[in-house]
């Protein structure tokens, strides 16, 4: 039996036709043609902050990352319906809907915290670190062992 990469895996994948891999990706791709041509409809900066563009019934729905940015986008409601209107006339696009998505932050990395290795500890991981065949482990055992305790 011959085994498969993981690339050819997922290309046979995305290659069959009606499978589910396949219709996420011509969704994307429908989704992402939507979100720039609402983009093009609108001016720089505000544009950069339209994240989303859908559609319920007969209601164009823009998605925008900050509610700043939401109330200039309403000033362009009309603009941007008739681009829509213009360029997909069968969806009977009647009015516009902003949605403010606010995006969220990756949580900070703190360091990590712990209390000092007392000498006799830090000379023991530093003794330790020499008989180790790894080189990353060693250069990790080494850096930690010069966090000791300073004496006062």
């Amino acid at each position: 039996m011959v085994r498969k990469t993981k690339k050819q895996f997922y290309q046979t994948a995305l290659n069959q036709k009606g499978g589910a891999l396949n219709e996420l990706l011509e969704n994307a791709h429908m989704f992402q043609a939507l979100l720039e041509l609402g983009r093009d409809g609108l001016p720089a900066p505000l544009n950069a902050h339209l994240i989303g563009v859908f559609f319920e019934e007969n209601v164009l729905i823009l998605q925008i990352d900050h509610s700043v940015w939401a109330t200039q986008l309403r000033f362009y409601e009309p603009n941007i319906l008739g681009v829509f209107q213009h360029n997909l006339p069968h969806l009977n696009l009647q009015r516009v809907k902003v949605k403010v998505i606010p995006q969220t932050k990756e949580p900070e990395k703190k360091g990590c915290q712990m209390e000092p290795l007392s000498t006799e500890n830090a000379l023991q991981m530093r003794e330790l670190s020499e008989h180790i065949e790894s080189d990353n482990l060693k250069h990790a055992l080494q850096k930690l062992s010069n966090c000791r305790k300073r004496k006062t």
